[in-house]
């Protein structure tokens, strides 16, 4: 079992084209593994990407995320080991093949992995380990439980908006240099709002390289669900907006 997915993502993959292959770790999201690695989800852990695709119908996959959750917190140690043997070989790999690397840590968790510290690497963090590496992660924790400043250099968050987050939240994430995804009631083949509560829209659809966004804008994302229902049920919760 690989920690790492590599190439086999539809959004990551779409960097390729721009010359970057994205490594990602999904785990089981919320808490289904019995463990919350999500600790501000709100109605989108009944709606998790870990819900879609290979994940919402393939036990393997299911499976495989469970035991890499359970890993980290039950085998810590043979987990570090792991995950940074793995990295090493992206990035690797990735510069051999001519790409730039990057990793996503959280795929559908919410781990704040610049407080995690390898106790198999002297206490540094993954970030500290591969400081050459491009990190990104979209996130839920409040801009200041993790600000920017508390961050390392090379690890790029995206505030993930929810139903919860009020106007103020978004202003003050976007006065703070953090972007702030946004999932609209826009249609697949249909042009996103240009703005939202006046600040600029970009399409987050085209690729997953969220680190390569200007500062200061709203990653637009399209509500997607290939079940009419589950897409209705997220609609009506409130987590999907309308544009401007």
């Amino acid at each position: 079992m690989q920690l790492l997915t590599i190439e086999n993502d539809p959004k990551t993959i779409k960097g390729l084209k721009n010359g970057v292959r994205t490594a990602v770790q999904y785990w089981a999201s919320a808490d289904k593994s019995g463990f919350d690695v999500c600790a501000f989800s709100t109605s989108c852990a009944k709606n998790c990407i870990d819900d879609t695709g290979r994940g919402g119908f393939d036990q393997k996959v299911k499976d495989a995320r469970k035991t890499r959750t359970l890993m980290f917190f039950n085998e810590r140690l043979e987990y570090e080991q792991k995950l940074y043997r793995e990295v090493a070989m992206h990035e690797f790999v990735a510069k051999l093949d001519g790409f730039t690397p990057a990793v996503r840590l959280n795929g559908t968790s919410d781990i704040p992995w610049e407080k995690v510290k390898f106790k198999t690497q002297n206490s540094k963090t993954i970030f500290e380990l591969f400081p050459q590496l491009t990190w990104y992660d979209y996130t839920k924790y409040p801009y200041s439980k993790r600000p920017n400043e508390k961050l390392p250099s090379n690890y790029h968050l995206t505030f993930s908006v929810s139903e919860e987050t009020t106007d103020a939240e978004i202003h003050e994430n976007i006065a703070n240099g953090r972007n702030c995804a946004i999932v609209f009631d826009t249609k697949k083949g249909q042009p996103l709002p240009e703005t939202y509560l006046g600040i600029k829209v970009v399409d987050g659809d085209l690729d997953d390289l969220r680190f390569n966004d200007p500062k200061g804008v709203i990653v637009g994302l399209r509500v997607k669900s290939s079940k009419n229902e589950k897409k209705n049920q997220i609609i009506e919760s409130g987590f999907v907006r309308k544009g401007d």
